[in-house]
């Protein structure tokens, strides 16, 4: 199975709502194990900080890259690239 047949199954299976649930639940999870590469805590060994960090990113890109599924991959593909260079050329003007 590819990605996209992936996704399908996943909107089939649990719909549309629960995938805009689980993108944002993916994202809090990405969010606070960022949040824990920052604490003095000892208990926290940042090699498993880290491998909590890779393993939600994978969570989080999964979870994007079926949003771009479903809204539309080209589109946003263009937005991106956009958004990209607009980044560049306000570099470039903010080093004048």
């Amino acid at each position: 199975m590819n990605r996209k047949e992936y996704y399908d199954l996943f909107l089939k299976e649990w719909g549309l709502e629960s995938q805009y649930n689980q993108v944002l639940e993916e994202m809090a999870e990405l969010t606070q194990a960022i949040c824990k590469l920052h604490r003095p805590d000892k208990q926290n060994i940042k090699a498993d900080v880290e491998e909590d960090v890779k393993s939600e990113i994978a969570d989080v890109l999964n979870c994007v890259e079926q949003m771009e599924h479903i809204f539309g991959y080209e589109e946003i593909e263009a937005l991106r690239d956009y958004k990209l260079k607009r980044t560049v050329e306000r570099m470039k003007k903010d080093a004048k």
